[in-house]
């Protein structure tokens, strides 16, 4: 998630780190070329002076994970001794959230607080409307060991932390331990290659309609690339600068992922 300029100057970075707000993610005007009067940085206020804060936190945790925002938000609000209080709205999936973002900062109307998904994280880069997490990192000392290092990794740039992870997803694979047990396989695979080596053991003893399935989400094909430790885009997979086009259909990473679909299929 991002935090806006406007909320760092009420806002002691301390506060931020210990609230909901912690999970926010911000961009430097340098980086993404806003310079002059406008640049903004990250300072500690002092606790009088951010009494009566109001915060609006966007958001696209829909049901359960809604239900557990609007949890830490009210958490934050009864806890924390300083008078701000943040007020969560629901702005729809991503991709709704980040067109809003960008229709409202026309007017600047947007939140002082979003949840960006993380391949927005190039656009809120160059966007040049917020502040990174490494400037509110350095203020209060925070401890980046703390997080799993490659989720920050991830949102790491030019070796500095644009947002604080929030809500990371990580592909997971199930499996049955009856059928794995009737078809006498003691190891779980790890691996694509792993699971072919089981298939037919799995299907003909242990009774699975099939050796495994799989929710073809775009972003697991990302995986299955970082995974051989190839780019989906050039530039550094946009780190080093704005991607102009795909690497995974010259890399040859594109052709394996399918290649192996392929071969598990048959």
């Amino acid at each position: 998630m991002q935090f806006y300029k406007k909320a760092i100057a009420a806002l002691a970075s301390v506060v931020m780190i210990g609230s909901v707000a912690a999970c926010g993610q911000s961009v430097s005007d340098q980086q993404a070329g806003g310079t002059g009067s406008d640049a903004v940085d990250a300072t500690m206020a002092a606790a009088n002076e951010v009494s009566g804060t109001n915060i609006t936190f966007w958001h696209s945790m829909g049901g359960v994970n809604g239900e557990a925002i609007n949890t830490l938000v009210k958490k934050f609000n009864d806890e924390n001794k300083l008078g701000i209080k943040v007020t969560a709205q629901y702005q729809g999936d991503y991709d709704d959230s980040l067109n809003k973002l960008k229709s409202a900062q026309i007017g600047n109307m947007g939140a002082d607080l979003v949840q960006i998904y993380d391949i927005g994280t190039r656009f809120m880069v160059d966007s040049g409307w917020i502040i990174p997490m490494q400037e509110l990192v350095n203020a209060d000392n925070y401890d980046l060991s703390k997080i799993e290092p490659n989720l920050a990794a991830y949102y790491t740039v030019n070796d500095k932390l644009y947002s604080m992870p929030f809500n990371s997803s990580t592909p997971l694979m199930y499996y049955n331990k009856d059928m794995f047990a009737k078809a006498g396989i003691t190891e779980v695979p790890d691996s694509l290659e792993g699971i072919e080596k089981i298939a037919d053991q799995l299907v003909k003893q242990g009774g699975a309609g099939e050796a495994m399935s799989l929710s073809n989400y775009g972003w697991f094909f990302e995986q299955f690339l970082g995974k051989q430790g190839l780019n989906f885009v050039n530039n550094g997979n946009g780190r080093k600068s704005a991607a102009t086009a795909v690497e995974f259909d010259s890399n040859g990473g594109g052709k394996k992922i399918l290649e192996t679909w392929k071969r598990l299929s048959d």
